[in-house]
């Protein structure tokens, strides 16, 4: 039986599962097998073969070998501010950089905090940044009214009944899919 291992990174499930649903119903001689990593491993592993297809945001193409791999870019959206439907700013239709003035930002992107204000200053100046290491944790925090969050537009929140995802003013994209 034929096998096809696929990675994702720390959003990109949301992107597959349609997909990969309808994909295998019409491959019933193939057995999937499904691995999710942080970026910069989900590039290593694919470079090492470990994986045969990676759904990856383009944060690390530059430091891998894609061996001639096809790339597609398969969403381009500008990115949504996920906030907690009991933050007073959740009323507001569209966001600002003046809006975000006191608000802390929860990410999982690593790096020295001047990086990280760097990577964040097309929001305005925030408060504060707090890191956090997995997708759930950054839910958690923003539900708890502990700051806000970027997520790509696609990311599916149904499971968190009070997180809102609202515009932001600019087109606040610094990754594609």
């Amino acid at each position: 039986r034929n096998s096809l291992k696929i990675g994702v990174g720390l959003y990109e499930q949301d992107l597959l599962s349609p997909f990969l649903y309808e994909f295998s119903r019409l491959h019933t001689d193939i057995e999937f097998n499904c691995y999710q990593y942080g970026y910069l491993e989900l590039a290593k592993r694919f470079e090492q073969g470990l994986l045969d297809i990676i759904l990856t945001s383009d944060k690390y193409f530059c430091d891998i070998d894609l061996n001639g791999s096809i790339v597609h870019l398969i969403h381009a959206s500008p990115w949504v501010i996920a906030i907690s439907s009991r933050d007073p700013l959740s009323k507001v239709p569209l966001l600002t950089r003046n809006s975000l003035e006191n608000q802390t930002m929860v990410t999982m992107s690593e790096g020295n905090i001047s990086d990280l204000i760097d990577h964040f200053k097309a929001l305005g100046a925030l408060k504060s940044i707090a890191y956090v290491n997995t997708f759930h944790t950054k839910m958690l925090m923003i539900d708890s009214c502990l700051g806000v969050g970027t997520i790509p537009r696609f990311v599916n929140t149904n499971g968190y009944p009070n997180i809102k995802k609202l515009d932001f003013e600019a087109n606040y994209c610094p990754r594609l899919f």
